[in-house]
This record gives structure tokens, C-alpha cells and sequence, in this order.
């Protein structure tokens, strides 16, 4: 079986001969399915130039981007690559990408398309709570001009998107998901679709790590929050329940993943962030980690008192099936797709997204209580690996090849 690829990574050149091609996920995907004798595998990406090679069984082709718009490709490249390959399946991995729903266009076989976010779900979110009426008496003035540049990026990057995503939505066949929130909105759409339940290949680096309760009893404690780099990732709520927590732990601190804000003429949601935090005086409370790779989140997960995803919107984030897998406590907002992946009480703690009280009391009773959250956060533990069992995920993948090959 011939499988073309289509992912949203940009890869820049020279390609790095170690550098992962997209996320860990899709790249866990095609590596074990490279292994199998059947199967070839060939992969398309975005990038600065057009260039071809082959790396473990996989063949890669870049294509360089418009001039004007970075998330778009040239017919002609794409046209190219589907000739070369001439795929009995492109798998297009995530909605969002300009290119993506080109390629889909132009393929005249048959199509799978592999759901992440989805645009039509998260704009609503992407700058809730951030209104400029709102935030203009909080911030100073530069800090409202860095808000009203981030709304007009918003504007401009996502209503492009969303109508490439449409195509996808309403004139695809075959869709792989993983929560009820994707399939309904999938379906909402495109009603008459056939959607396939899909969970994520996760990175053996998290299988083994495994968070153990402290029997330390301590006044220091450590908050580990995924990528928090746009609105919808709710950073901000995380910094008003900081702000409420600090009155009864004074030391906690929040770890957030990413590179920390620089003053260095870039403005970006961070860069709010940056003003917000200096306005409660919490520098003291928050650390950002830098870019991790997998084993730098693993460890993370491992040393941390628990785990916090603030979004305000997502449908199944990685993160959190990373934080399951290693079993650390786990306290969530409970939008999108996640009720579907983290059960209330019983694996984690949810709270609605925006009420920052809320999450700032869920943080607390896992802080007062070590042993209900141990045991919260073993028996997510116990799902993810029932649930995001590899070679389980990989027998499911290739009888949903077959199964939309031969309908």
C-alpha cells in the first residue's frame, strides 16, 4: 500500500538529518508503519525550498511556500508529488494548513483526513477573555497595543484558514478522530461522513517515566504547564489562579514550557503576558523552561507536584495524555475534547475554563491532600496505557487503511 503524508511541520533548509518531521505523534505513525513490508511511505511537507530524500524507508518531499502566504504551496509542487507517488491513500494530518486542502483537491484517489484542532471549533475561543474593552483600564498602553496588534493577527491568520478548513470538513469521506468533541463537530458539517476513533501513538520516553508521591513534607511547590504561547491556551487564566494561590503558598511556582518573553521588538500574546505578570508581582512564582523536546517534558512531568492545562479551548492535547501516561495529578480546564479523555474525581480535576477561582481551589485540594492525588493521578495512569497502547494503535491504523481501500 502506497501512503502519502501531509503534515503541517515546516521544515527549513538543510533539513537536519536527526530532526523529527512534525509531531511526535504522526512521526511515531510512520516510522512503525515504514517497518512493514507492504507499506511504502512518503511523506509532504512545507519548507523554505523544494527538495527530496529518503530517511529510514520514508521518502520526503519539501515544498517551498508562496511568497505571500507561508501556509500555502504551489499546484504545480503538489501536482508533482501526487504523480510521483501516486498514493492509493493521502493521509492528511490536521485541517488548518492552506496547502493541505489544495492537495486534497487535486488527489483523485482516496483521502483520509486525521483531525487535531480545528479552527471552526477554537476562533470563537482564541481571544476569549481577551476582549480589548476589557483588558483597556487593566493594561498600560503598550499593553493594549500589543492586545490590538494580537486581535488583528488573529483576524488575518484565522479567517484564512477557516475557509481552507471548510473544504476539508465538507467534502471529505473518511475522518479520524479521538474525541466526541472533533466527531461532533465533524459531523456537523459533514454529517454523512465516516469517522474513525484514533488515538495517538504516544513516545516510549513517557512510558518510562512514573511520577511517585513525595513523602517530603514541603513548602515549595511546582506547577508544570504545557505551551501556553496563544490566547486559547489560557496562560492568563493560569496567572489569576497563581495570583489567588500565592496567598496560601506563598513559594508555589508555575514551570511553563516554552521560551519566556524577550524584549526584543516581536509583540505577541507573550508579550502580554510579560506586562501581566509584573502588574501582580509574580515574577518570583513563574519559570519558563525553555523549548523541551520529549525527554525534557518526560522530566518535567516526573519532578512536577502536578500538572495544569489552562486552555480555554482544545480536542485532545498531547500534553495531557503525556502527564496520564507518566501519572502525575492532573488538573484541567474542562473544555473541548478533554471530559472525553480525563474523567472528573475520578482521574483528575476539572473546572470550567475561564474560572480561574476554581482552578486555583483544584490546585489546592491536590496540594492539601497528596494521597487523593496520587491516586487521581495513578488511575489516569491506568487509562492512557489501556488506551494508548502502540501496537494496538498501529493494528487499528492499518485495518482502517484497509477498511477505506477497499469501500
Amino acid at each position: 500500500m502506497k501512503l502519502l503524508f501531509c503534515n503541517n511541520h515546516f521544515a527549513r533548509y538543510p533539513v537536519p538529518k536527526k530532526a523529527p518531521m512534525g509531531g511526535a505523534w504522526i512521526q511515531n505513525l510512520i516510522e512503525e508503519l515504514s517497518s512493514i513490508h507492504n507499506y511504502e511511505i512518503s511523506v509532504v511537507l512545507r519548507g523554505d525550498k523544494y527538495s527530496t530524500f529518503e530517511r529510514n524507508n520514508i521518502k520526503y518531499f519539501i515544498l517551498p511556500v508562496s511568497w505571500f502566504n507561508k501556509e500555502a504551496v504551489a499546484q504545480k509542487y503538489l501536482k508533482k508529488v501526487l504523480a510521483l507517488v501516486n498514493p492509493d491513500i493521502l493521509h492528511i494530518e490536521g485541517t488548518e494548513m492552506a496547502f493541505a486542502s489544495d492537495l486534497f483537491l487535486l488527489n483523485k484517489g482516496k483521502s483520509i483526513i486525521s483531525i487535531q484542532g480545528l479552527i471552526e471549533g477554537i476562533s470563537y475561543y482564541e481571544m476569549a477573555d481577551l476582549s480589548l474593552s476589557k483588558n483597556l483600564r487593566f493594561n498600560s498602553f503598550r499593553g493594549f497595543i500589543i492586545l490590538c496588534i494580537v486581535h488583528l493577527n488573529f483576524q488575518l491568520r484565522f479567517k484564512r484558514r477557516l475557509k481552507k478548513e471548510l473544504v476539508l470538513l465538507t467534502k471529505g469521506k473518511y475522518f479520524l478522530g479521538r474525541t466526541l468533541w472533533d466527531r461532533a463537530h465533524v459531523k456537523a458539517h459533514n454529517p454523512l461522513c465516516i469517522y474513525f476513533d484514533c488515538p495517538r501513538i504516544i513516545s516510549n520516553e513517557f512510558y518510562k517515566k512514573n511520577w511517585k508521591l513525595s513523602i517530603l513534607k514541603k513548602d515549595v511547590y511546582s506547577v508544570f504547564i504545557g505551551n501556553c504561547s496563544t490566547p486559547r491556551k489560557g496562560l492568563h487564566i493560569a496567572i489569576k489562579a497563581l495570583e489567588v494561590l500565592v496567598m496560601s503558598y506563598p513559594k508555589i511556582n508555575f514551570r511553563i514550557a516554552g521560551q519566556a518573553p524577550k524584549n526584543n521588538g516581536n509583540i505577541r500574546y507573550l508579550d502580554f503576558i510579560n506586562i501581566m505578570i509584573d502588574k501582580k508581582n509574580l515574577r518570583n512564582n513563574i519559570e519558563f523552561t525553555g523549548p523541551l523536546e520529549r525527554i525534557g517534558m518526560a522530566q518535567e512531568l516526573e519532578k512536577c507536584d502536578l500538572y495544569l492545562l489552562p486552555s480555554l479551548i482544545e480536542n485532545s492535547p498531547n500534553t495531557l495524555v503525556e502527564a496520564m501516561t507518566v501519572g502525575v495529578p492532573i488538573v484541567a480546564a474542562a473544555a473541548g475534547g478533554i471530559p472525553s479523555m480525563i474523567r472528573d474525581e475520578q482521574e483528575g480535576l476539572l473546572y470550567r475554563p475561564e474560572d480561574y477561582q476554581m482552578a486555583a481551589f483544584q490546585i489546592s485540594r491536590l496540594l492539601k491532600d497528596q494521597e487523593f492525588a496520587s491516586r487521581l493521578g495513578k488511575s489516569a495512569q491506568i487509562r492512557a496505557f489501556k488506551r494508548h497502547d502502540n501496537r494496538e494503535i498501529l493494528d487499528n491504523m492499518i485495518l482502517t487503511y484497509g477498511t477505506v481501500l477497499n469501500d
